[in-house]
């Protein structure tokens, strides 16, 4: 019996093998992977891209050479390799000197992470983290290269004209309140409160690096314009103020080439609303004397003018009322066997009509 068992399991075993043996798995074709090309815009600093996967917000940064700003001991590194290594990790001060003013490759980044190599010296390695917006905001202290060179190339040794699109200020516009329009003062750090009058000529002569711990506000506003006017003086601008403002179509300061294109247009714009003023004025004038004939030959000369005129008088008929003054608000209603009573209501005036005639004015 056992003998019997045996076989009848090898051959089950050798009949199961030999079925799947006959089976042919099909080879499903596998899609292709295209790799995503983030590029690099240098006309942004060490920024998250918008509108992407939170793991590829920094992508673009890839290959980028930046510089290391000291600013406190609230960035956030922590040690990879070479001479960093010995560096601690989180939030000590101890290590700042060591990374200032030091050029670093991004060599790739993961999420939030990014790998970096010192320029000169690859051995030398280190991790940053980004923890948050709020961590990346207030403590990152890096500027892109790229950025800066793309800074430089725009403005510097550049007349730039200062004009303010917004028409509800006048031709001087007082600083202190508009975080947009802040020229700064090298001595008080602080907004200008002088008056500048709109498009007073600059000229940019140096773009710098901002050294020191920003506010919170001015967390990304390392790179600045020196600009300089023979009558009101020496200032500071920031560059990445210059540069939101062309995404707010507010641009507030233009090179001398742009502004001759800029008042070019902002004339033919004046021309254009000129000449639909115009047109609207006549449209209106003629639509007022078409008005003006219907009304007259309508209810003659003595009511028509008083209607003209936007008057009414005790006697005057509904329509008569409604062509003078408007419709009413509302209109109460009362009807007798004999008669119909209404009370039409205006602001700050009561009409009282007696079968469709006005019998009563009450201011």
């Amino acid at each position: 019996m056992k003998k019997v068992l045996l076989s009848l399991l090898v051959l089950t075993n050798i009949s199961t093998v030999s079925v799947f043996s006959q089976i042919k798995m099909a080879q499903m074709p596998e899609k292709e992977k295209k790799e995503v090309i983030f590029t690099y815009d240098s006309l942004t600093n060490v920024d998250r891209m918008k509108g992407v996967e939170h793991k590829n917000r920094f992508k673009h940064l890839t290959g980028q050479k930046i510089v290391s700003i000291s600013s406190s001991d609230y960035s956030n590194f922590f040690k990879y390799g070479g001479e960093y290594s010995s560096i601690k990790s989180y939030r000590n001060g101890e290590y700042i000197a060591k990374l200032e003013n030091k050029t670093f490759v991004v060599d790739s980044v993961s999420g939030s992470t990014f790998y970096l190599k010192e320029e000169n010296n690859p051995y030398n390695s280190i991790i940053l983290y980004v923890d948050s917006d709020y961590e990346w905001m207030a403590d990152f202290a890096w500027v892109s290269l790229g950025y800066f060179e793309k800074i430089k190339q725009l403005y510097l040794g550049k007349e730039l004209v200062y004009i303010h699109k917004d028409e509800d200020f006048d031709l001087e516009y007082h600083y202190g309140s508009h975080s947009h329009d802040r020229f700064m003062d090298y001595n008080t750090k602080r907004n200008l409160t002088k008056k500048i009058p709109r498009n007073s000529v600059w000229k940019c002569t140096d773009v710098l690096v901002l050294p020191g711990k920003l506010e919170f506000g001015d967390c990304d506003n390392r790179v600045i314009l020196n600009i300089e006017n023979d009558k009101y003086g020496k200032y500071y601008i920031f560059a990445s103020k210059l540069l939101q403002l062309k995404e707010w179509k507010r641009e507030n300061f233009l090179s001398i080439e742009d502004f001759h294109k800029y008042q070019a247009v902002q004339n033919q714009l004046r021309a254009e609303a000129k000449a639909k003023a115009a047109k609207a004025a006549e449209e209106a004038a003629k639509r007022e004397d078409e008005r003006k004939t219907n009304i007259l030959a309508r209810y003659g000369k003595y009511y028509g003018n008083l209607i003209l005129q936007g008057k009414i008088i005790i006697g005057m008929t509904k329509q008569q009322c409604i062509d003078a003054i408007g419709n009413p608000t509302r209109i109460n209603r009362t009807i007798t066997a004999s008669t119909i009573y209404e009370q039409w209501v205006y602001s700050g005036r009561y009409l009282y009509f007696e079968n469709g005639k006005l019998v009563t004015i009450q201011d």
